[in-house]
This record gives structure tokens, C-alpha cells and sequence, in this order.
């Protein structure tokens, strides 16, 4: 199995990476009117109102960032972002590794090995159960949800540590074996994992999660 097959768990990401450089950047206020000796003071802009986003053009996409908040933008223009929040509610020193629907619900994983139901209108996470074991091994890790057997695969990329987790109780259901490529493949002495190069400094991996509604 070549090394190609194990990157659809990350196709998007550049996507979410061009939209998040638009989160840096800021609105100028223009100013004062030179004719008006005693400007009165702006009041500062209300934040915009929860729900569809009249702005948005194609799906609507959620991602994370290095920050760990939720963003949200539309798959037609993925430079302007729609919503940015913080994610809350995680335990001390935690974040998220990964989200994914579960029918209209976003669920997430965090680094403390939990699962979590996130609000995507005001990044509010909440745990489902406690902490599952095995515990995640790892730093970047890719997630999907398997409707059809309801659970949540959890994927490692510097372990190849593969699990299935319960997303109503947030247990590990099935540790699967390790990533591996087939006898005989042309890359089969190399684990199947991605290696950045020694050169390049760390990046900080961005997940998204695509819905028709939000």
C-alpha cells in the first residue's frame, strides 16, 4: 500500500490553513469626521448573532486551530472566516486533536484521551465519560465518524496507533492493529507514518469537519 493511501484522513487541511491566515488579520476603524470638533465615541461592534451566516458560499466547514478555538467558513470562501471561538470546558492544559459529526452533533477528542460533544455556536465542550484507554499516543491524529457501526476512529500518525471509541459512552470499543503496509509492498520496511523534514520546524496540524447545515 503506498504512502498515498494514508493521506486522505488529512485531505482539507490546506483549505482550513488559507482560511485561518485571514483569523490574523484585523478591521481598522476609519476615522473621526474633521468637521466635528466632539466626535462621539463608537460603541464597540456587537459580536455577529449566533446561527446561519448570510456570508457563507458552498458548506459550511469547521476547523481547529494551534489556539485550540473553532472556526467556522463556508468551502466557497475559505478566506473569510464566519465565526471564531474559543473551545471551553476541556480539562487543565488540554486540546483538541480532532472533530467529527455525529448526525447534527460535533464531537471532538481532546489530549486527555476524552471524548467530547462540542457547541459549535459557542465552543462549550462536554466530556463524555471520563478519560478511555489505551490513552492516545502521539501528536498529530486524524478522525472520522462510522455511522454505520456508530463509533468514532481515532487515528495516530507518529504511532499508527488505531482505536475505536463509543461516542455515547467514551470508552475504546476496539484498539485496532497498528497501521501497516501489505507483505510485500514496495515501502514495507518503513512504518506508514509521516515524517516532517529535519529542517522544517513543527507545525501545528488543522482538523476540519464539513456539514450541509449549522
Amino acid at each position: 500500500m503506498p504512502s498515498s493511501t494514508l493521506r486522505p484522513l488529512f485531505r482539507g487541511l490546506a483549505l482550513a490553513a488559507v482560511a485561518l491566515v485571514a483569523a490574523c488579520g484585523g478591521d481598522s476603524g476609519g476615522p473621526s469626521s474633521p468637521s466635528n470638533p466632539d466626535p462621539i465615541p463608537s460603541p464597540t461592534p456587537e459580536p455577529p448573532p449566533p446561527g446561519p451566516v448570510s456570508g457563507m458560499e458552498g458548506r459550511a466547514i469547521f476547523g481547529l486551530t494551534c489556539a485550540n478555538q473553532l472556526v467556522l467558513f463556508g468551502s466557497g470562501n475559505p478566506e473569510e472566516l464566519q465565526r471564531q471561538v474559543q473551545i471551553t470546558g476541556m480539562s487543565a492544559g488540554s486540546v483538541m486533536v480532532g472533530i467529527e459529526f455525529r448526525g447534527p452533533d460535533l464531537y471532538g477528542v481532546g489530549t486527555d484521551s476524552r471524548v467530547y460533544t462540542v457547541d459549535t455556536l459557542t465552543g462549550a465542550a462536554t466530556a463524555v465519560g471520563g478519560a478511555f484507554s489505551p490513552a492516545l499516543t502521539g501528536e498529530h491524529f486524524g478522525m472520522a465518524y462510522d455511522a454505520g457501526y456508530d463509533v468514532l476512529h481515532v487515528g495516530s500518525v507518529e504511532s499508527n496507533q488505531s482505536l475505536e471509541v463509543n461516542p455515547t459512552t467514551g470508552t475504546v470499543t476496539a484498539a485496532r492493529p497498528e497501521l501497516a503496509y501489505a507483505a510485500g509492498d514496495e515501502h514495507e520496511v518503513p512504518t506508514p507514518r509521516w515524517r516532517p523534514k529535519p529542517t522544517t520546524a513543527r507545525r501545528c496540524t488543522v482538523w476540519r469537519a464539513t456539514r450541509t447545515r449549522w
